[in-house]
């Protein structure tokens, strides 16, 4: 059931029709070794995937020698949308802190990078440090620090850091010249411009 290949017209029931309807007289055999993950992930994967109607579900056994972690994966299926999913990811975390696991152990999976901003948003507001693999955060791409940039200055007019970000970002030709766009703006607006 692998949608993200739906792009090339992918479909996973001409599989399970195989046997059933196109060769009736083929003998099915069953790769259930997992050579990718530890046995945690594979259980937390066949608690979604066994529901399925869709698809027969298979546990998998994972061919790695797995040592015993305690609960290492911990599912979160009943959150009413991403922001309350990343809310309670976040105080599941905070739980684990107060029980003195090291932070450094643990990680949150997700999919598309779109997803990580309600999940770094709960992680700020819990004040849990945290690292994003792979890609950029969503606070530290250069759009959104840029739009956090006018918005202080929308906010606080006498940020000249802020100032400099949103007079310089995206690049208007005049960062090369003098500042003399800016000083007209001192005396109005009482902002303390600064040379980037």
């Amino acid at each position: 059931m692998q949608s993200i290949y739906g792009f090339r017209n992918a479909d996973h029931t001409i599989i399970a029709s195989f046997q059933q309807g196109d060769f009736p007289d083929a003998q099915v055999c069953n790769l259930t070794t997992n050579y990718r993950s530890r046995q945690p992930i594979l259980d937390a994967a066949y608690a979604v995937i066994r529901h399925s109607t869709s698809v027969v579900p298979m546990a998998l056994q994972s061919a790695s020698a797995t040592r015993n972690i305690g609960s290492c994966v911990r599912m979160i299926d009943d959150a009413k949308d991403g922001r309350d999913e990343a809310e309670r990811i976040a105080r599941c975390i905070s739980e684990l802190a107060d029980e003195r696991r090291p932070l450094n152990d643990i990680a949150i999976l997700y999919r598309t990078r779109h997803m990580s901003r309600p999940l770094e948003t709960a992680l700020r507001h819990a004040h849990l440090p945290y690292r994003v693999r792979g890609s950029t955060g969503f606070y530290d791409r250069a759009v959104v620090r840029d739009m956090l940039a006018y918005l202080r200055v929308i906010a606080n007019p006498a940020d000249s850091l802020s100032l400099t970000r949103a007079a310089t970002r995206p690049a208007r030709g005049w960062e090369r010249k003098p500042w003399q766009p800016w000083q007209p703006l001192r005396p109005t607006t009482g902002c303390r411009c600064s040379k980037p």
